[in-house]
């Protein structure tokens, strides 16, 4: 069986946020760490362009926004790709954007809106949260390098749940590690804590030793990388998120994915409480809304 890169990231859009990145190989079930990485902005962007054709990489931030915020940056804008574009446009800087976003969600009633995918699970905020913690630098930033990443003189990129005719080269999947953690049934609060955390460390630990249980596959992971994920809790991210890209080609069927001929909200496992999304959002079909926000790939309980 033909070896595949696996790639998970941890991504920080704030001004001294550093994204952490896990390079692993898979073959089989087998999953081989290579490296654990903290590098800039820029420096990640050059490294995605030069995955293979048939690496899958997960990122751990959000690729849009709610269907309403969404149609205000570009009412014109047919799926989340022209909201990238807008997000890396001459005219739109991280101050102008969280204005808009303020401006927003104060008319929503202060209700920080989520998008139809992310509530399907426990856990998922809201791309547009500001405060503990800050989603919006994340989103925008995590945006504006998609933007230059799908844009590029020769499109390879392919990010489900958009259409890849015309491309072939490596896919980029949103997701959530906290969101992973709670499926595995592994601690997901509290293991985030400083490097000399007796508590959140000891938690980073059990996820560390109970992520090949969990998740089927066979890890394999080098004592330097091993401690460099007991130390730092963004380290261990980035290794979570790769495990779900190991788990996104293993096993997709277990992935709840956007249906072409459901109308959001017809899902039995869609909840029926708390409902915190886009005015007009539930008559849509579920794969045009999820076109349009983005969607969360995580694996069903």
């Amino acid at each position: 069986m033909a070896e595949q890169t696996i790639v998970g990231v941890d991504f920080s859009g704030g001004k001294r946020g550093v994204p952490w990145i896990t390079t692993a190989i898979l073959e089989g079930t087998s999953f081989v760490l290579k490296s654990c990485e903290d590098i800039g902005r820029e420096d990640l962007k050059k490294r995605l362009r030069k995955l293979p054709a048939n690496a899958v990489a997960a990122m751990d931030f959000p690729f849009g926004v709610p269907l309403q915020f969404a149609l205000e940056l570009d009412p014109n804008g047919s799926d989340m790709s022209d909201l990238w574009r807008v997000a890396a446009g001459d005219d739109m800087e991280y101050s102008r954007f969280e204005k808009l976003r303020d401006c927003f969600v104060q008319r929503q009633g202060n209700r920080e809106l989520l998008r139809c995918g992310d509530i399907y699970f426990d856990g998922p905020l809201s791309s547009l949260k500001k405060g503990g913690p800050n989603m919006l630098p994340m989103t925008f930033r995590g945006m504006e390098m998609l933007s230059h990443l799908w844009e590029s003189k020769t499109p390879r990129f392919r990010v489900p749940p958009l259409s890849y005719v015309g491309r072939d080269g490596p896919t980029l999947l949103e997701t959530m590690p906290g969101v992973l953690l709670r499926t595995f049934c592994l601690p997901h609060e509290k293991y985030k804590g400083a490097k000399n955390d007796d508590d959140s460390r000891k938690n980073r630990k059990v996820i560390l030793n109970g992520l090949e249980e969990k998740s089927g596959l066979t890890i394999k992971i080098p004592k330097t990388e091993y401690e460099k994920c007991l130390d730092y809790h963004d380290c261990l991210d980035s290794l979570v998120a790769a495990v779900g890209a190991a788990l996104w080609v293993k096993r997709p069927e277990k992935y709840l994915q956007p249906h072409p001929s459901r109308t959001v909200g017809e899902s039995s496992a869609y909840p029926k409480r708390n409902r915190r999304i886009s005015p007009g959002v539930e008559n849509m079909a579920e794969i045009n809304a999820a076109r349009l926000e983005g969607w969360l790939y995580a694996p069903k309980k």
